[in-house]
């Protein structure tokens, strides 16, 4: 639920910035590959992969953890 629900948080501000993945992948440093198994919820992101995520798209770590956080809750927050 958490890594899905990153996944769409990080997919959605590449989108509004209108980033392809290629170029998201060249500003963070993160190999392509892995940034589609983030977006699509297969990859579990370690807390410098969020901080690498978040300098690629010029955003605080707050703002790709708040909706992820929310949705958590809202789901009951499963472990």
């Amino acid at each position: 639920m958490i890594k899905s629900a990153f996944g769409a948080q990080v997919k959605q501000l590449r989108t509004e910035q209108e980033l392809t993945q290629e170029e998201l992948s060249q500003r963070s440093g993160l190999a392509i590959r892995f940034l589609q198994d983030v977006e699509a919820g297969n990859k579990q992101a370690s807390i410098k992969t969020v901080f690498k995520l978040a300098d690629g798209l010029g955003v605080k770590p707050d703002e790709l953890l708040q909706g992820v956080y929310k949705s958590w809750q809202k789901a009951g927050k499963p472990e």
